[in-house]
């Protein structure tokens, strides 16, 4: 298992999926699809029209 631990000795979990630019958005709440809805509609698009 791959992580990383924050400066408070947090363990963050993450998966390599290969190359690209990770997405994040700090303090999303685990309902990120409903609190985060249009920016989670918008960043798929913009990929894909980059």
């Amino acid at each position: 298992m791959s992580t990383i631990t924050t400066k408070d000795e947090t363990s963050i979990y993450y998966k390599d999926w290969g190359s690209g630019q990770p997405i994040v958005y700090p303090g999303a709440p685990h309902g990120i699809t409903d609190t985060h809805k249009d920016q989670l509609n918008a960043d798929p698009l913009a990929f894909i029209q980059a």
